[in-house]
């Protein structure tokens, strides 16, 4: 055999992923804003992100990481590397089915179809094979498996050499009876001992609850750090050591280094990644661990993100959501927990039934086997809120005609409340409970879907949406309504920090002095959920328990905020409207007037239109 021969018989030399990605990895137009070559060299810090992966001594990789960091193309890289280089069963975790589906289509296919190296491995996807399908793309030496953390059956799948998790911290906290979805992931790992990959990756979320953060602080913690242009003393890139208001300014922030007091700018940044690296602040066992934030993103401003934090500052849960995603950093919150006392005794006396500043009332209905109990707020953009009042009709709730008798009566036309304009004031939306009398509710909701009011449902989970649309329930009937569920972690995360805030303007809550309604029962309902910090399976997790057994009107101001949420109102116009001279609209006209649709629907009919109201345009 000549020589020829032996080194064509040789294994290609191995690569890392940053080497793999730098010669195999095309960028295609349709999902990113700079196609073409993959050049590892754009963002640095992404070299360790990547070739930590093929570290002998690393099994599980922490990335504990802001937006606009690249992380998902990281990730895509990972798989081309392990598709083409180390071909193994890979399994990839998003926090829905729905969000892999996207992926699947919107990113990997595309990434798929740039690269040589992948195209012919990976087979196209057919939908009668079991093999390449949407959710797994099969290659010669093993099978991607693109699942959802809220499917158990997506990840209780065969052994997987290597597993992706990503977004954890808006996983649910239990899948069913089966556990939490990373406990789920690992165990499919176990069969490779050491050689398994795991990597854990997300924005952060609520301090002592954020699943990433608790991941990372059990890692070696590494940050990058970036030279000063005049001392050269490594330092991180920091919010805190951002000046936008002296040495700088909003248009033309500088950095300041805290060894020798020295300035850079935007300017200077791609030189500072260039020469930065990653350091670890804690020892290695096992599990390497890295933090960074947008600061470091070649792909934003300092100048953005500045304006952006000044957009956001006084509104405490745009600026919850900033630190997340900008700094990526955990929240703390601040203050301690609203109490009944504390509540009652900051009640003010109202000028009218409803303030003047309430400029939409909506309601959340709570039902019990004999009795609906209801709770009306009033809003104002920013979502100041009022409470009104607390209805309570006794009902046998089984029966549907008790809704129709009962229930629907009040809603309709009984609730009528004197504005202090001198204009009478009716309920505009209502979002009514499934989880007792859950076929009931989906008919009587089905009915009055037009007048907006929703049937919800209540699911767990850090990170959900606070309102979102879930499958149409299978009922009687020919046109099953449509049924929203609540994120109950996010509503009441958000609900229970209003409680707290003592300054009246967006987001504080308003309680009258001189209302029935109103009383010891409803103030020690409206706290009698606390958050709480627990670990299960290892991992710090912030529930909801209960401090009494009666909550509904901390239950029915979820409702209620919910069909704000969903009645999407026209906030500025209301306002205008709202004076002593004024007639406050009737609630079929408060929303926002919808998008109009060019298209023509072969489906409706041109003889009769649907009214212009949320039902048509919730989703626009």
């Amino acid at each position: 055999m000549t020589r020829v021969q032996q080194e064509n018989l040789r294994p290609p030399p191995k690569l890392t992923v940053s080497e793999w990605a730098d010669k195999n990895r095309r960028l295609d137009s349709k999902t990113s804003a700079e196609p073409g070559q993959w050049y590892t060299d754009r963002a640095p810090y992404q070299r360790e992100l990547m070739d930590v992966v093929t570290d002998r001594y690393t099994q599980t990789i922490v990335f504990k990481k802001s937006a606009q960091v690249g992380f998902t193309e990281i990730l895509i890289n990972v798989m081309g590397y392990f598709i083409d280089q180390e071909p193994d069963p890979i399994l990839m975790v998003l926090p829905t089915v729905d969000l892999a589906r996207d992926f699947s289509k919107d990113r990997l296919a595309p990434a798929i179809q740039a690269s040589d190296a992948l195209r012919d491995k990976v087979a196209e996807q057919k939908s009668k094979s079991g093999d390449n399908t949407m959710l797994n793309k099969s290659y010669p030496g093993g099978q991607l498996t693109l699942a959802g953390a809220n499917s158990p059956n997506s990840l209780s799948s065969r052994p997987k050499r290597v597993v992706l998790f990503d977004e954890v911290d808006k996983y649910p906290k239990e899948v069913k009876e089966f556990g939490d979805p990373i406990s789920l992931g690992r165990k499919r790992t176990q069969t490779y001992q050491d050689r398994k990959k795991v990597i854990i990756g997300s924005t952060p979320s609520i301090k002592g609850a954020s699943v990433v953060d608790s991941a990372f602080q059990q890692s070696d913690q590494r940050f990058y750090n970036v030279p000063c242009p005049h001392c050269g003393e490594l330092s991180k890139l920091e919010f805190k050591d951002i000046d936008f208001s002296e040495a700088g300014t909003v248009d033309d922030p500088v950095w300041i280094c805290k060894h020798c007091g020295g300035m850079a700018t935007e300017r200077d940044k791609m030189a500072m990644l260039r020469e930065g690296k990653w350091i670890a602040e804690a020892e290695f066992e096992g599990t390497a661990g890295f933090s960074i934030n947008e600061f470091y993103s070649p792909w934003s401003t300092w100048s953005e993100i500045v304006k952006d934090f000044l957009a956001k500052k006084d509104d405490r849960h745009k600026l919850k959501q900033w630190t997340n995603e900008v700094l990526g950093e955990t929240w703390e919150d601040g203050g301690e927990s609203a109490d009944p006392e504390s509540l009652a005794a900051r009640a003010e006396l109202y000028e009218a039934e409803v303030p003047a500043g309430a400029v939409v009332l909506t309601a959340g209905v709570d039902v019990q086997a004999d009795r609906f109990e209801i709770y009306i707020w009033g809003w104002a953009e920013g979502y100041e809120r009022w409470f009104i009042h607390r209805e309570v009709i006794i009902a046998d709730t089984s029966l549907i005609s008790e809704w129709s008798s009962r229930l629907d009566p009040y809603l309709t036309t009984e609730a009528k409340f004197q504005h202090q304009s001198g204009s009478e004031m009716g309920i505009s939306s209502a979002c009514v409970d499934s989880g007792y009398r859950t076929q009931q509710a989906y008919a009587y909701c089905a009915k009055r879907f037009g007048r907006r009011f929703y049937a919800i449902k209540g699911v767990d989970g850090a990170g959900r949406p606070e309102v979102s649309e879930m499958a149409k329930p299978r009922i009687p009937g020919p046109k099953p309504p449509k049924m929203f569920a609540l994120g109950v972690d996010t509503l009441k995360g958000r609900n229970y920090d209003d409680l707290q805030n003592t300054e009246p303007g967006p987001n504080y809550c308003h309680f009258p002095t001189d209302s029935e309604s109103a009383d010891k029962a409803f103030y020690s309902g409206l706290t009698a959920e606390k958050r709480v910090t627990k670990y299960v399976r290892g991992f710090r997790r912030q529930v909801w328990e209960k401090t009494q057994p009666r909550n509904e009107p901390w239950d029915c101001l979820q409702y209620a905020m919910a069909a704000v949420i969903l009645l999407r109102p026209a906030w500025k116009t209301l306002t205008l409207r709202v004076s002593p001279d004024a007639q406050l609209p009737d609630p079929e006209t408060a929303v926002e007037e919808p998008v109009a649709n060019t298209k023509k629907d072969p489906r409706r009919s041109t003889a009769r239109r649907r009214p212009k109201n949320f039902a048509t345009s919730w989703k626009r």
